[in-house]
């Protein structure tokens, strides 16, 4: 079994306001899905053509039982919906889209994801998230943010050749469905892989504004600071005077002579 990280990391700007929040204001920002930059990030749709004839009646029949109780307490005549959802069923194309736009519109409304990596030093994210190098990089406590309560499960992501495949059950609360929700939100295609994301999520009942989304955390949830290489002086002071402040070590990304690397110093604080 893989131990989980000591530090995990968040790349920014800090000419960005939004992202200036996390060191001035304490506050993470848990985005929806359909904030991502990759378009198939959490959009692991549930394959309906890969259902034998048997599994479609054993789903609609699972279906149909689930929702009776609450068509009697309205007494709605439910016959002919679950009629109607069976003819619309048998059109797999039609039905995917209709499948694919409710689970992906709930994801989008309900869930919180924060994103961060397992590591500082890549200068693919520092050039992609953090401004060219101008940003810093922000090392977060794992073990802290794991019993935070703010999040109900973690792990690194997942990146795989071939999209995954994940046949349509009801909603059940076997351990076949916890793993397709980690699925869900979880794979990402190779591509991504010099990332090494590793993600924290939780759910709501309730469909989250934006001010939901932003949620406080405390001085001692920060392990460190590294700035970026090209970031300016006056950045550079405004975030030492910060972590003098909040007690927080910083260093300084530097290059790596004759190698593509980076290494940092630690930054004095006086």
């Amino acid at each position: 079994m893989k131990q989980d990280p000591k530090i995990v990391y968040k790349y920014r700007d800090w000419k960005n306001p939004f992202h200036k929040k996390i060191l001035i204001e304490n506050k993470l920002y848990l985005a929806s899905p359909k904030d991502f930059n990759d378009p198939f990030d959490c959009r692991i749709n549930h394959n309906f053509s890969i259902l034998t004839p048997k599994e479609e009646e054993e789903y609609i029949t699972a279906l149909a039982i689930r929702h009776f109780p609450e068509a009697e307490r309205l007494g709605v005549d439910y016959a002919p919906i679950i009629k109607d959802f069976e003819t619309r069923f048998r059109n797999k194309p039609e039905f995917q889209k209709f499948a694919d736009s409710i689970l992906f519109e709930n994801q989008d409304k309900y869930y919180a994801i924060f994103s961060s990596s397992l590591r500082w030093n890549s200068i693919l994210m520092w050039s992609h998230y953090a401004a060219n190098h101008t940003g810093f990089c922000i090392g977060f406590w794992h073990q802290k943010l794991f019993n935070s309560r703010l999040f109900g499960k973690g792990g690194p992501v997942i990146y795989k050749t071939d999209f995954p495949i994940i046949k349509p059950r009801p909603a059940t609360k076997d351990d076949q469905m916890m793993i397709d929700s980690f699925t869900e939100t979880h794979s990402k295609a190779k591509e991504w892989h010099y990332e090494k994301e590793y993600r924290f999520m939780s759910t709501s009942p309730k469909e989250l504004t934006n001010k939901d989304r932003s949620v406080p955390i405390k001085d001692d949830f920060f392990a460190e600071i590294i700035l970026g290489i090209s970031m300016d002086e006056h950045d550079k002071n405004e975030i030492i005077e910060l972590c003098k402040t909040k007690g927080i070590k910083v260093y300084q990304a530097k290059k790596v002579d004759f190698k593509f690397k980076l290494k940092r110093g630690k930054i004095k604080i006086i």
